[in-house]
């Protein structure tokens, strides 16, 4: 058995990745808003953006898992998966960030908005399943 030290609570890691992705959506509408003209950030693809979280989190929660599968609660602390999920919502974040900042148009890269949108809603269902098994 590992050392319970050196572990880290799934619950705690997606909820940690969904406040990555808010914090980072937020960051990247203001930006949007602010910084962007008019002309180059079109308000429906804001809404759409803002959409999705909820929409992603009813998809993910309404798809069925694996059946016969033990449940996993805790993962190694130095473990791909903590790495891949706590750097996804940042290296998307900073990248859409840095590339607004340079083409000053919102609307040519709002796909980078709707996956931190949708990988928001998906942390949000899993922190959900594994808090309540």
């Amino acid at each position: 058995m590992q050392d319970k030290a050196k572990l880290v609570l799934l619950t705690r890691l997606h909820l940690l990745a969904a406040a990555l992705d808010i914090i980072g959506l937020a960051l990247n509408l203001a930006q949007a808003y602010w910084f962007v003209p008019q002309d180059q950030a079109d308000h429906r693809a804001l809404a759409l953006t803002l959409c999705v979280v909820p929409v992603a989190f009813v998809v993910f929660l309404l798809v069925p898992r694996r059946g016969g599968l033990q449940r996993e609660t805790h993962a190694p602390r130095r473990s791909l998966l903590v790495y891949a999920t706590l750097a996804c919502p940042v290296v998307v974040t900073l990248s859409m960030v840095l590339l607004v900042a340079v083409s000053r148009s919102y609307d040519s890269f709002a796909g980078f908005g709707l996956l931190l949108a949708a990988d928001a809603g998906r942390n949000l269902c899993e922190w959900l399943r594994n808090r309540n098994p």
